[in-house]
């Protein structure tokens, strides 16, 4: 089951920031030349720091990431899709880069900016 969570929290300036997570989510991946692939158990982390002119960014785990470098995937054109639980896209994702901790338990991830839904 899709469970979607917000959390506030007071960075070093004193701001109020908000971070949204979406847990257990399929994820649609749609490429270019027209392939669809899902993936199930997907978690997306909205990434607080996002400057306020631009659309927020989530950083997107449990996908795996060997298969774009294996079949030489290109990434500038991809979206991705969070469903609900009966197939409702809840998150559109778009600009999607591949992004990396610097520590060693951190996995590669995918990251992207959140597109609006009715466009």
């Amino acid at each position: 089951m899709v469970r979607i969570t917000e959390e506030e929290f007071t960075d070093l300036d004193g701001r109020v920031r908000k971070m949204r997570t979406i847990e257990a989510a399929r994820a649609r991946i749609q490429h270019t030349d027209g392939k669809v692939e899902e993936y199930s158990d997907t978690t997306a982390e909205e990434w607080p720091w996002t400057p306020d002119d631009r659309p927020p960014e989530w950083r997107l785990f449990g996908i795996p990431i060997p298969q774009f470098f294996e079949r030489r995937l290109r990434l500038d054109g991809v979206t991705i899709s969070l469903l609900s639980d009966n197939g409702e896209i809840i998150l559109k994702i778009g600009s999607i880069a591949m992004g990396m901790q610097m520590s060693a338990g951190s996995p590669i991830h995918l990251m992207g900016s959140e597109i609006p839904l009715d466009s």
